[in-house]
């Protein structure tokens, strides 16, 4: 994973320079997608969209505009 989001990345990532914006752009870069962190306190927001209901129950929330 080091490898493929390279060493300035990890780099600026260990010296705590890595902002948030940085990281959404390189996800974004690697995935051909529009991502965005969600800054929240409670962890159980991220789920692994692993199987086809996974899928079928966050579409609703990436559908949404105020994103």
């Amino acid at each position: 994973m080091c490898a493929r989001l390279g060493f300035l990345f990890i780099l600026r990532l260990l010296l705590g320079k890595l902002s948030i914006a940085d990281l959404e752009r390189r996800v974004g870069k690697l995935l051909a997608i529009k991502a965005r962190a969600i800054i929240s306190p409670y962890p159980g927001v991220g789920i692994d969209i692993d199987k086809p209901a996974d899928y079928d129950f966050v579409l609703p929330f990436l559908e949404r505009k105020e994103v």
